[in-house]
């Protein structure tokens, strides 16, 4: 792990150790939280992997808005527009979540 020293090793064990992070069992360290949950790493960017998502409900959007547009607005129309949107919040919430987390 590229460290000078067995003592910094153990330096960097014990601060885990007391963040409660990880805990030592007789067969070694176990890792008790996981800090980075639902982030994918590209390179050196953390992305909550609800982007996705995201950007997908925000392009349902804009097709529900500029494409398919009926003459007059029907039920089936305002109702999947509907379901798109809430979709899009509640992943934004997410993401918002996780990042505060991380």
């Amino acid at each position: 792990m590229g460290l000078s020293s067995p003592s910094v090793a153990q330096y960097h064990l014990r601060k885990l150790s007391e963040f409660g992070l990880l805990r030592e069992e007789p067969e070694g360290y176990v890792v008790d939280k996981t800090v980075f949950n639902n982030i994918v790493r590209i390179m050196n960017l953390a992305i909550p992997v609800q982007v996705g998502y995201v950007a997908f409900f925000a392009a349902s959007v804009l097709f529900f808005v500029l494409f398919p547009r009926p003459l007059t607005f029907t039920s089936t129309y305002v109702f999947g527009l509907f379901v798109v949107i809430i979709g899009l919040f509640i992943s934004i919430r997410e993401v918002v979540n996780t990042s505060r987390q991380a």
